[in-house]
């Protein structure tokens, strides 16, 4: 009896220590992004330049009146089956009548709460569908502050749409669920990633 014990023993610390568990489930949030992919939305080839990676966000804050570009980018690598986070800090400025601009180098980043957490958020909102702010009908009375800008590409797909001052908007128009919907993609990337950018960007 203890032989048998001790047997079924050993077998259950044997398979405890024999699997793997992958804590941000990159591959099952990988293909769920991939899911939500509407081809009717989007081109059927993506763009090169952004990289060969299965998917690709990149998220572009334009802050107009101090003439800096934040770019994140989050992909997933399906070599790897991982998820990453790199951001980019482009800043312009006039040295009598020439413009320079200072690029930093692309630095890593990793959300608050994780891959899976980030990925299900941002695909709630939208972040596949949204219209390009052009196509809304609305009364655009802003000329200055931040614009936005969202572009992916899943495989060969890509697709790109861009807003101006969207907060702002989006108490205006309270009936147009892209305006909303954009902002909560904003607030989302702030609040797992931005945050590190916009610190540095600013000293």
């Amino acid at each position: 009896m203890e032989k048998v014990f001790g047997l079924m023993l050993l077998l259950f610390f044997a398979s405890c220590s024999t699997t793997k568990t992958n804590p941000n489930n990159s591959k099952t949030s990988a293909e769920l992004f991939e899911s939500k992919v509407d081809p009717a939305k989007f081109l059927e080839k993506g763009d090169s330049e952004m990289g060969e990676e299965k998917i690709i966000i990149l998220f572009t804050k334009f802050v107009l009146m101090a003439g800096r570009k934040n770019i994140l980018k989050v992909s997933y690598d399906s070599k790897t089956d991982q998820w990453n986070g790199n951001y980019q800090i482009h800043k312009s400025s006039m040295e009598g009548m020439e413009q320079k601009e200072e690029v930093s180098e692309w630095k890593n980043l990793t959300p608050k709460s994780g891959w899976t957490e980030l990925i299900n958020r941002i695909s709630a909102n939208k972040i596949h569908s949204l219209k390009d702010s052009k196509d809304l009908v609305y009364d655009e009375n802003i000329a200055d502050g931040n614009s936005y800008r969202i572009q992916l590409k899943v495989n060969d797909k890509f697709r790109s749409y861009s807003y101006s001052n969207p907060m702002y908007y989006a108490g205006e128009n309270p009936t147009l669920e892209d305006f909303k919907n954009m902002t909560n993609l904003i607030k989302i990337f702030e609040e797992e990633l931005i945050e590190t950018i916009d610190k540095e960007s600013n000293n």
